[in-house]
């Protein structure tokens, strides 16, 4: 038997349901407000003051995440300059994150995943299970909501500067 819902989130095989891949460029980026490092992340508000990366790290302070989101940091300026928020999100809670900021000195702001909901709307979880992690993926959301860029299982090293040369083409193509 082969069923799929409406919305494409799950499919059945013979009784075996699997996840759908993250959401993809033109979708509607599911809205949010989450505890984050510095306060509320509230999507729809930070969406009002321009484009947004959301990019999704498995845990904060282990090796990868830390390469990663080093790198989006020292980015971050040109990020600003083009109007683009960077946000990061784990499933890590309030204080490991500000741990995390605190100690290597972080300028992006995180929200943390701890009940997975930010990651099931995504389908950016790496299982279906409550202990899962996020998978290293990344979106850019317009100001109206819609998804522009998605990446997915990507490197840690390198990544941000693809999303921000990504990010410079579609300024350059007025399309943020």
């Amino acid at each position: 038997m082969t069923k799929s819902s409406k919305g494409g989130v799950t499919k059945e095989y013979d009784g075996v349901i699997n996840e759908v891949a993250m959401l993809a460029v033109g979708d509607k980026a599911p809205l949010f407000k989450a505890p984050g490092s510095d306060g509320e992340i509230d999507l729809a508000a930070l969406l009002e003051s321009g484009p947004v990366v959301l990019y999704f790290f498995p845990r904060a302070m282990t090796s990868g995440c830390t390469a990663e989101t080093l790198e989006f940091n020292q980015l971050l300026p040109e990020f600003e300059a083009l109007g683009v928020t960077v946000v990061g999100t784990s499933v890590d809670p309030v204080v490991r994150l500000q741990k995390f900021r605190d100690k290597y000195d972080l300028k992006i702001p995180f929200a943390s995943d701890e009940d997975r909901a930010i990651g099931q709307a995504y389908r950016t979880l790496k299982d279906s299970s409550t202990s899962s992690s996020h998978e290293r993926d990344t979106v850019l959301i317009s100001t109206d909501g819609t998804i522009l860029l998605a990446y997915r299982k990507v490197s840690a090293r390198g990544h941000a500067a693809s999303v921000l040369n990504d990010a410079r083409r579609l300024r350059e193509e007025g399309q943020i």
